[in-house]
């Protein structure tokens, strides 16, 4: 498993906007689904294997789904 840090850059933001707009999130998550949406379109680009988006909030989760990225609920494991 690998972690980076994202810097919120004004893309990131521009997309967290356009997600709040269509998801009830909160501002936190939307800017966390947002870095993880345009990380994994930078992935794909790169001939990479897609990111794995973890999320335990249900209302996260579904605009994950929703958004197409692939994804796993972390309340799954111990």
């Amino acid at each position: 498993m690998q972690y980076q840090i994202i810097e919120i850059t004004e893309e990131i933001t521009e997309k967290s906007r356009e997600l709040l707009e269509k998801y009830q999130l909160r501002a936190s998550d939307a800017i966390q689904l947002a870095s993880a949406f345009l990380t994994n379109e930078n992935l794909k680009q790169a001939n990479f294997s897609e990111l794995i988006f973890l999320a335990s909030d249900q209302k996260l989760f579904d605009a994950a789904i929703a958004e197409n990225i692939k994804n796993d609920n972390s309340q799954n494991y111990p």
